[in-house]
């Protein structure tokens, strides 16, 4: 049974590489670096969270995901 589990990132790279504009870029590097500021990190981005890169909280503020750190991961 052992033989059938995959490792956690294995879903993470049947995704393709999803292309970011500089701005979602430079938005998932801030959330990554924990820099953004309050109102910035507020400011829902439809991509990024449609694509499960960044999710809100309860006070709808954005923060980085797993599939976003992924994502930053791969590089520009």
């Amino acid at each position: 049974m052992a033989a059938n589990r995959r490792p956690a990132s294995a879903g993470l790279a049947k995704v393709g590489k999803l292309r970011l504009n500089d701005a979602q870029w430079e938005k998932l590097q801030r959330l990554a670096g924990g820099s953004t500021a309050p109102a910035e990190a507020c400011a829902p981005s439809d991509r990024l969270s449609s694509h499960g890169l960044v999710a809100t909280d309860q006070k709808g503020c954005e923060y980085l995901t797993v599939h976003g750190a992924f994502r930053l991961s791969q590089g520009r």
